[in-house]
């Protein structure tokens, strides 16, 4: 392979600049060779890359077709929110009491069936055991 160092030819009015020659491994020697002004060795040519490749490259950014990066962000922050965390053994949710309460406010559920009743009922038992298990871990 050859040296990507040019050098400058001393005896040579006009400059030219060369591949200086190298040694083979089995201890012959390469001549010398003349570089013209703007040569590119094949080793630093860049790889050729079709329409469709640097197409599909700047499309791959996982965002749907025209929405801006910015906009992809906002959306982001705006999905982090604070979760509570379940207590271990605990078989209804706190959540899905307040969603139900909250269905049955705007109209969507008319007629709690059974389970739903239930589970309203037990609200009450299940705030004063997080308020106990919050003492007792302050």
């Amino acid at each position: 392979m050859a040296s990507r160092t040019y050098e400058q030819d001393a005896d040579d009015v006009s400059g030219a600049r060369f591949i200086p020659a190298t040694q083979r491994p089995d201890g012959t020697w390469r001549k010398p060779r003349r570089v013209r002004d703007g040569y590119v060795p094949q080793e630093e040519v860049p790889l050729y890359e079709s329409k469709g490749k640097q197409f599909k490259a700047r499309q791959s950014t996982g965002l749907p077709v025209g929405m801006p990066p910015e906009m992809a962000i906002e959306g982001k922050k705006k999905k982090k929110t604070t979760t509570i965390q379940p207590i271990p053994g605990m078989i209804i949710n706190l959540r899905d009491i307040e969603t139900l309460e909250d269905k049955i406010k705007s109209g969507v559920v008319n007629n709690p069936d059974k389970d739903q009743k239930e589970k309203l009922s037990k609200k009450i038992e299940i705030i004063k055991e997080i308020e106990s298990l919050e003492l007792h871990d302050s």
